[in-house]
């Protein structure tokens, strides 16, 4: 009984250490923001669309240029390299307090990633790094007084028709999926408002990988076995 045991429980590991390390793999827009890499060996990548009607994936540009501003409160990624014309880009708050910024009614939560979409879609793309199934959560909120209802999207690969398409409000919107990604499928995180307004919002974005039915399977049955064994031996 000892050896069906410990073959049960061997069986158990295998399942648990072989399963994809999709069932807890997870990268989030926020915790992930870099401040030194913009795509590349990071998911994700910064950037706009360059075309401002009828937004189209293909038209993705990445950020060129990085820096901090406002005594150093704001990480951000923009294109123009001359401030103070820093539109569109996507910033994080990197201290630990609101920061107000004069003069724009923008209220920076500590460690949050804002898009700023002044004069062009402000655009979070996150590239997957293997295939596999991924749950996808997104939050959008305003945070700009006076802020004139920008639009959130989503965007999967190339295709033109969003899955995901809302005003943004001060309350904030969200987006949950689960969807099937190919390595090197894309998604992305859009802000834009069809017209020169600035918009500035807070986007959280968490995309986590989901376990395969079969290793989902497989522990299971070995958490099935273990207890069926120990009950016989009890019997015994």
């Amino acid at each position: 009984m000892k050896r069906v045991l410990a073959v049960l429980a061997s069986t158990l590991l295998l399942a648990v250490t072989t399963a994809p390390t999709a069932g807890a793999q997870s990268w989030n827009l926020a915790n992930d923001f870099s401040l030194t890499t913009n795509g590349g060996t990071n998911p994700w990548t910064y950037g706009r669309y360059t075309v401002t009607t009828g937004l189209d994936p293909a038209t993705f540009s990445a950020f060129t240029t990085y820096g901090l501003r406002d005594g150093s409160v704001l990480a951000t990624w923009w294109d123009n390299p001359t401030p103070p014309t820093v539109d569109p880009n996507i910033q994080k708050n990197i201290t630990g307090t609101t920061y107000n910024q004069s003069g724009t009614g923008i209220a920076f939560a500590p460690g949050e990633v804002t898009f700023g979409p002044f004069l062009g879609p402000s655009v979070a793309r996150w590239t997957a790094p293997f295939a596999g199934v991924f749950s996808v959560s997104a939050v959008f909120k305003t945070v700009q007084n006076g802020n004139t209802n920008p639009n959130a999207y989503v965007f999967l690969g190339t295709n033109t028709s969003p899955l995901y398409n809302q005003t943004v409000n001060a309350t904030g919107v969200s987006y949950a999926s689960t969807l099937t990604f190919t390595a090197g499928q894309t998604m992305d995180f859009v802000v834009w408002g069809n017209n020169q307004n600035n918009k500035t919002t807070q986007v959280q974005a968490t995309i986590t990988t989901v376990p395969e039915p079969g290793s989902v399977a497989l522990v299971a049955t070995g958490l099935l076995g273990l207890g069926v064994a120990a009950r016989r031996r009890r019997r015994a």
